[in-house]
């Protein structure tokens, strides 16, 4: 789906917006680290204020690197430094010398010059250091001292050239995104979901298009709308059993059922003997009895009643939100235009917004209409053209499949008696009517298995079926130049289809065309008429209605 950077960024924002509102708060955080359209100074100020140093660090580190500028090296290195004084607040010496000597060594020698200040970071001096230094005094109030800290990197932060821009979220009103959906799809009786359960179907194919592989599945563990067997049996294969645990935990229980008991059972088993393998110091043995069979356990999880209605995802047409949102986009710009060329207009009219009966797919055979002044025209649908044709094709090569035959039946009829065979008297024209018949039934049969030459079929069977009706039928003529003049008639059919179908591709071509260049002066038009020289100065944008 080719969808602009812009316009992607802004769907993102809507699914960030959507999200927190559905109190998603891990899908949330993981999507902004996955698609680094905004830097959250709330959710790196609470790592901060916890003392998550790994997860400061890693949140960080998703948006800026220790070498892109001056600015995310001295990040980097008052996050290590933090870490450190804190590990010496607390005495714990053995996890100040890891800090010192596999992070903060990480440093040049200048940038650690703060540090070599300190009289011994040696392991026989680190318990004198911490009553004697003055320097480390400000350490000892945890709480205090992380919320200077976390105010001291917020403003680091803002001089950051790479992360300014990602600072601040966009203003999005409540349920924005649930909002346009609902204006796209309004409620009808044939809905099994609401609108919001189909919107998170949405916003998971989304996200695994997009490769956001964590924020898929946290958001799956969120929501509980869709069980990812693949997933789980990939943590069970690679031996991340607590993340398989966690997974399931959120979809059921150890005692909800005897299945759930029995996956739960083993997963802990296994974690067991791994420990147990770990802390004698053997390498884990796949052929050791007490190895968890994945495979056992995926059919477990596929008999739980509790699982079964969550392990089959909907299906869904490629890129579905995205078209969706493209959409109403490809409405909004030119009628946000439009409404602002009629100043005496005060209100945006939402009537004509493009809907679709089906969020999960896209009709078939229906095409929104646009009018000169680039809104949409009323809801004005009309049926496919090339469609039409391809039925109307369709409808005329049927007779022949019963043609074809009784025409073949009355030849033979007709050729009791006589001394040549129709083959003897007729070469031209049976030759070419038994080609044209074999390639007639060929096409049909393409049509009857639905094969991806569909469309062509059709095509194959009204003209080879044509030919060899027009062949028969010219056997049965007294002389043999009206024999070959009935093929004059028949010369036509593949030159109408021919001319309907060229047309129908430069027509479209050309359709596409004109609403390219329509909707390229329409943004140029919205532009003038907002810094133009008839406009107020306004720093309005065309925003969606919600």
């Amino acid at each position: 789906m080719c969808i602009d950077k812009t316009t992607n960024g802004h769907l993102i924002i809507l699914i960030l917006k959507f999200l927190e509102e559905q109190n998603c708060k891990e899908s949330v955080e993981a999507l902004e680290q996955e698609s680094k359209v905004f830097f959250n100074m709330n959710h790196f100020g609470e790592a901060i204020m916890s003392g998550e140093w790994e997860k400061a660090e890693k949140y960080l580190s998703a948006f800026t690197k220790l070498a892109d500028n001056r600015h995310s090296k001295k990040l980097f290195f008052e996050l290590h430094k933090q870490k450190y004084f804190e590990a010496l607040d607390r005495e714990d010496q053995a996890m100040a010398i890891n800090i010192f000597e596999n992070e903060l060594k990480l440093f040049s020698v200048v940038t650690l010059a703060e540090l070599l200040a300190l009289k011994d970071f040696r392991h026989d001096s680190i318990s004198c250091t911490l009553k004697n230094e003055r320097q480390l005094s400000s350490y000892m109030n945890v709480t205090s001292t992380r919320a200077e800290f976390r105010d001291f990197l917020k403003q680091m932060i803002k001089r950051n050239p790479i992360l300014q821009d990602k600072l601040e979220f966009p203003s999005v009103e409540e349920s924005a995104l649930l909002s346009l959906i609902n204006l796209i799809c309004p409620k009808n009786d044939k809905m099994t979901r609401s609108i919001k359960e189909e919107l998170i179907y949405l916003i998971l194919q989304f996200l695994d298009e997009e490769n956001f592989k964590e924020t898929l599945h946290k958001l799956e563990l969120e929501t509980k709308a869709y069980f990812d067997m693949d997933y789980v049996v990939e943590c069970m294969i690679n031996r991340k059993w607590d993340c398989a645990e966690k997974y399931l935990s959120a979809f059921t229980k150890m005692d909800d059922n005897r299945y759930s008991m029995d996956v739960f059972s083993r997963i802990q088993k296994q974690k067991h003997f791994e420990a147990v393998d770990r802390q004698e110091k053997h390498p884990s043995n796949p052929e050791k009895g007490h190895e968890c069979d994945a495979t056992i356990l995926k059919m477990l999880l596929e008999e739980n009643p509790i699982l079964q209605e969550k392990l089959k995802f909907p299906s869904i047409d490629k890129s579905r939100l995205k078209k969706l949102i493209k959409q109403a986009m490809d409405w909004w710009i030119p009628h946000f235009a439009y409404m602002k060329h009629n100043a005496s207009n005060q209100t945006i009219s939402l009537k004509g917004i493009p809907t679709v009966p089906d969020l999960f797919h896209a009709p078939a055979s229906v095409k929104i209409e646009y009018s000169h002044e680039g809104r949409s025209s009323p809801v004005h649908w009309r049926w496919n053209s090339s469609l039409l044709i391809l039925i109307f094709i369709r409808w005329m090569a049927k007779p022949f499949k019963y043609l074809i035959p009784m025409l073949i039946t009355v030849l033979q009829v007709s050729s009791q008696g006589r001394s040549e065979s129709p083959f003897k008297s007729h070469p031209v024209n049976m030759w070419i009517s038994l080609v044209a018949t074999f390639i007639y039934y060929f096409a049909v049969a393409a049509q009857l298995e639905n094969t991806i030459f569909f469309e062509r079929s059709i095509i194959v069977a009204a003209i080879s079926g044509s030919l060899s009706a027009v062949s028969h039928v010219s056997m049965f003529l007294p002389s043999r130049l009206l024999g070959f003049l009935i093929f004059i008639p028949w010369t036509f059919l593949p030159i109408i289809v021919a001319y309907q179908i060229y047309y129908m591709l430069i027509h479209h071509a050309c359709r596409r065309l004109q609403q390219k260049i329509q909707n390229i002066v329409s943004k140029f038009s919205s532009v003038y008429s907002i810094f133009g020289v008839n406009g107020s100065g306004s720093n309005e944008q065309p925003r969606l209605p919600i």
